[in-house]
């Protein structure tokens, strides 16, 4: 719990190193927050090529203490991964104001302080174990894992203050009917009908959706293993400008239907031989030529799809909702 009126936040810019593309981040954050950001970017999925700018696009350099990490921020030498970021924060969040002032006395004194130095001096001031980050600390690169929710939703009884600090319960999605069936009853009720959503985390947008519906969303998106799709998976929906979730499930199975890639120019040099020599609104021209759309998560084109092959995802998915859909 933050000891402040308001809970503490690293407000910073993530930047695509190769390609120099910015979106904002904020620390503590949600592991669906950092893959926003990084397919943002168009950081290739599995990619090192980022690092940190120690301010946010509209220019805010954050409190003092953030002011202060500004050199173990941006260290080029050992520049942070985003678990790190993330892990500090987290501590920091947790500091009283008092112990936050000495932390940034303490990083103030010395100029060669990088974010590992610091992590352990957040660490010294705070109850958080340090050693539990140190065993499960990962590389550089965001990695989806098989295990990991593509929704959570966060469940309260119906009346509840859905804004207010309820006593409600989290269900990773795609959930089993037994999983919804204990979440029920932990909370006193029959059926997960007899609760209200107060809110859900996801890895895509979504309004308005029942149990069920982002249940099913979940579960397709895990048989097609879009967790490492996810940049390419948001790309297509925009380009479709999708808003219909059975569109959503269904574009999830045909994402081989389109090429995909973080380079414009590249994909342009497919279909014109001197795309490179064009100035950029005769890039832009031609990419409209050929139904070329740089999206906000990457550019993508609609190719010629195998029937077959759509046929058989297809398939998959009528088996998918079928299974999936709850009594």
């Amino acid at each position: 719990m933050d000891t402040g009126k308001t809970p503490w936040y690293l407000h910073l810019s993530l930047m695509n190193t190769e390609k120099r593309r910015i979106s904002d981040i904020r620390y503590p954050c949600t592991k669906f927050e950092m893959f926003e950001s990084l397919a943002c970017c168009w950081v290739p999925y599995g990619s090192e090529s980022y690092c940190h700018l120690a301010e946010s696009l509209d220019g805010y350099q954050g409190d003092s203490l953030q002011k202060a990490l500004r050199s173990a921020i941006e260290n080029k030498e050992y520049p942070p991964s985003m678990q790190e970021l993330n892990y500090l924060a987290m501590i920091i969040q947790h500091l009283s104001v008092t112990k936050r002032r000495r932390l940034k006395q303490t990083i103030l004194q010395r100029i060669d302080f990088t974010i590992a130095d610091v992590i352990k001096t957040a660490a010294s001031f705070s109850s958080l174990r340090f050693e539990d980050f140190i065993q499960r600390k990962e590389g550089r690169a965001v990695l989806w894992n098989e295990d990991d929710s593509f929704f959570k939703v966060y469940l309260v009884h119906q009346g509840a203050d859905l804004y207010g600090d309820n006593d409600g319960i989290c269900l990773d999605c795609p959930a089993s009917k037994e999983m919804c069936q204990k979440a029920a009853e932990a909370l006193g009720v029959k059926s997960c009908r007899e609760l209200s959503i107060s809110r859900v985390e996801g890895v895509v947008q979504n309004d308005s959706l029942t149990l069920e519906d982002i249940n099913l969303w979940a579960d397709t998106l895990k048989r097609f293993h879009i967790g490492e799709m996810l940049g390419k998976y948001k790309a297509v929906l925009e380009y479709e400008n999708c808003t219909d979730l059975q569109e959503a499930v269904k574009l999830a199975g045909q994402l081989e239907a389109y090429e995909y890639t973080d380079d414009l120019g590249e994909m342009l040099d497919q279909y014109h031989e001197k795309a490179s020599l064009m100035e950029f609104d005769e890039q832009m021209e031609t990419a409209d030529e050929f139904q070329i759309i740089a999206t906000k998560y990457g550019v993508v084109r609609k190719r010629n799809f195998r029937l077959e092959q759509q046929s058989q995802n297809e398939s998959r998915l009528e088996e998918s909702a079928g299974r999936i859909r709850m009594q």
